[in-house]
């Protein structure tokens, strides 16, 4: 009878086991799933973020574009004021000149 009762306890103690590892494995699914669910929501916005990212590139672009344009054109008002500047002092040289001649004549 012992080993009746040995193999009674060691059947109950596998019915046990199942039932855990049923619980178990039915937990595991919805872990599963709800990582599934996770891992999609992921990919939605990595896609999103992306796409963000592909237009702030686009648009650093056109600023460095438009800033490499207006430096060029600070540097040649640049030139143009230093050549306005050389031709008022020149302007200024000559009216010297000219004022000097009009004093000698008169």
């Amino acid at each position: 009878m012992d080993a009746l009762q040995l193999l009674e306890q060691k059947i109950s103690f596998l019915v046990d086991k199942i039932k855990e590892l049923k619980s178990k494995n039915e937990q595991l699914h919805l872990d599963y799933s709800k990582f599934q669910k996770d891992l999609a929501d992921l990919k939605v916005e990595n896609a999103r973020l992306a796409e963000e990212n592909g237009q702030l590139l686009a648009k650093v672009d056109t600023a460095q574009k438009e800033s490499i344009k207006e430096t060029s054109r600070v540097s040649e008002l640049n030139e143009e004021k230093m050549l306005t500047k050389l031709a008022v002092d020149d302007l200024l040289e000559r009216l010297k000149v000219i004022d000097s001649i009009v004093e000698e004549n008169q």
